[in-house]
């Protein structure tokens, strides 16, 4: 078997060498600087699983620019006051170059509940929001970070990563990066979302989950020159009924993609069950986001493995 990263270094480090013959700047150079005030997301989200998302512990943040990458930890406000109200809603502050790729992103880490785990036990379960400037930069005081923006986010800074793995200079990075049209591209990720979300209240459809996207062949096709709305769609993937997969007492799962959970929550309440996407011939991972998960495997919807564990405890590693 092909090792993933290997390969996905491979395909960065082709695309690195010809870069030169594609690529196309579209922002300016400047070494000005400005404040960039960002808002994480509300804790726990207001949609209809409100109630069944676990307590937050804490958000893993992670910034990413032409200087490099850091990562810190940010408290749970609300939850450090001891009361009932776990809500939480905070701002951080950055200096960035003006004009200059930035990506955020923060993930929520969650507290385990349940005997098997030792007391403030937690996890990183649930995906990224994010947040890219200057592409989806709005003319307000305060930018919001999105669930919607954290797959580009991952993706612009597994870019910076692969400096490492390719050993390719970081000026040639960032020119890599500047070439791709990522405002483009993350609105057309908005839109496929927001067209399955319509679709979904209206027939039995599953929600557009970006980070079902094959990676590797986004990065082959996302350059501004031959950028197509097409290179967005899933593919590889099957859609099954939930209730084909659990029954009630087995697992009320929570997606790690934030949208997609309120989306299944209506369809289950208005239809009597919900569809879902997994990908084939690979692991898929889907748990109730405080003790117990399913690990999936599936070749077609009617072939399907499903194995059920402990959700896995988060090892800090910053």
């Amino acid at each position: 078997m092909i090792n993933k990263n290997l390969f996905f270094s491979a395909v960065l480090f082709t695309i690195f060498i010809l870069l030169p013959l594609c690529s196309c700047r579209w922002f300016s150079e400047t070494n000005q600087s400005e404040v960039l005030t960002v808002e994480l997301p509300v804790w726990p989200p207001q949609d209809e699983k409100q109630a069944s998302y676990p307590s937050l512990s804490r958000w893993k943040i992670v910034v990413a620019d032409s200087e490099g990458i850091r990562d810190f930890y940010f408290p749970a406000s609300g939850n450090a006051s001891g009361t009932d109200d776990k809500t939480s809603a905070s701002k951080l502050e950055f200096s960035v170059s003006k004009n200059q790729m930035f990506c955020i992103l923060a993930q929520p880490v969650t507290f385990l509940e349940g005997t098997a785990y030792p007391a403030r036990s937690e996890t990183d379960y649930f995906k990224p929001a994010g947040y890219l400037y200057p592409y989806m930069h709005k003319g307000q005081n305060t930018q919001k970070l999105t669930w919607e923006q954290g797959f580009l986010s991952q993706l612009m800074l597994t870019i910076i990563q692969s400096k490492t793995e390719t050993g390719v200079s970081q000026q040639h990075i960032n020119e890599f990066i500047a070439s791709f049209n990522w405002k483009k591209a993350q609105e057309t990720i908005e839109k496929k979302i927001s067209q399955s979300i319509e679709s979904a209240s209206t027939q039995s459809t599953a929600l557009y989950n970006p980070w079902l996207l094959d990676t590797t062949r986004l990065l082959e096709n996302l350059c501004f020159a031959n950028f197509k709305a097409t290179h967005l769609n899933i593919t590889g993937v099957v859609t099954v009924q939930v209730k084909s997969l659990f029954s009630a007492d087995e697992l009320e799962f929570l997606s790690s993609f934030i949208p997609e959970n309120d989306v299944l929550s209506k369809a289950t309440q208005q239809k009597g069950d919900a569809q879902l996407l997994l990908q084939k011939n690979t692991v898929n991972y889907l748990a109730d986001g405080k003790s117990k998960a399913a690990v999936i495997t599936c070749q077609s919807a009617k072939k399907i493995s499903l194995v059920y564990i402990y959700m896995p405890i988060f090892i800090d590693d910053i």
